[in-house]
């Protein structure tokens, strides 16, 4: 299972490397052939900045352990790059991007199971302290939902990351519950702005009680991650050896 984990891993990282490597080429062949003309340049600056902006601001808006002085100045780079704030508050953002409304909620104001005490911990975003708080907070939740796993567009260039958030159904509508961002957002807008490429989700009533859990994690040393990606398989190879798992 871990040559399979490891090797997922390893193929997204060199991606990246390349993603990156190729923006730097064609940044600097921008740069050597318009040497004298700053206006080309300026506009394959500003490209960059704004392609990446509207999740720079959802990445930063609602964190708890931001100043709000902060948070204002995201929210003037994103008026300054013609995106329309319609509305801002303490509890949500609403902004108007490629022609559509976005709602962007603040978790911990707007969700009872969600706190500012839950990031209190600075390496909340770490997959070893995130995971397992997403994990405690789905078994909570009432309404029906999953964790889903995949790669997601970051801030950064054309890179993506491995990341883990949840998805529920209210009122007949899909939400994405994003706690490293403290935000909940309908699915197809984060679907639009993040560009997932999912690789599982896990219903709510199929993830594995937290003994079973603690083996893997702690006796087998499986990786959080890991366990989400390759959920099915691990149950197989639980099944086969149930005696070890029923100790």
């Amino acid at each position: 299972m871990s040559i399979g984990y490891n090797r997922l891993i390893e193929t997204e990282e060199n991606k990246n490397y390349c993603i990156n490597q190729n923006h730097l080429n064609e940044m600097f062949r921008i740069v050597a052939e318009n040497i004298n003309n700053q206006d080309s340049i300026d506009c394959f600056i500003s490209k960059i900045d704004f392609n990446h902006s509207i999740r720079i601001l959802i990445n930063n808006i609602f964190d708890p352990n931001m100043p709000d002085k902060m948070k204002k100045q995201f929210i003037n780079q994103l008026e300054n790059n013609d995106v329309k704030i319609i509305d801002y508050s303490r509890e949500k953002l609403i902004i108007e991007y490629t022609d559509k409304k976005i709602v962007i909620g603040n978790l911990c104001l707007l969700h009872k199971n969600f706190n500012k005490k839950d990031y209190k911990n600075n390496l909340y975003y770490r997959k070893d302290v995130y995971i397992p708080i997403l994990l405690d907070k789905l078994r909570k939740l009432n309404h029906k939902s999953q964790i889903v796993t995949g790669y997601i567009d970051t801030e950064l260039l054309d890179n993506k990351k491995l990341y883990s958030w949840l998805e529920i159904v209210n009122n007949k509508k899909d939400y994405v519950i994003d706690f490293i961002n403290n935000i909940i957002i309908d699915k197809d807008s984060y679907y639009m702005l993040y560009n997932p490429k999912v690789l599982n989700s896990i219903k709510k009533d199929d993830v594995l009680n937290n003994e079973t859990l603690s083996i893997l994690i702690n006796d087998l040393s499986i990786e959080y991650d890991e366990y989400l990606i390759f959920d099915k398989e691990f149950k197989e190879e639980i099944k086969k050896k149930k005696s070890y798992f029923t100790k």
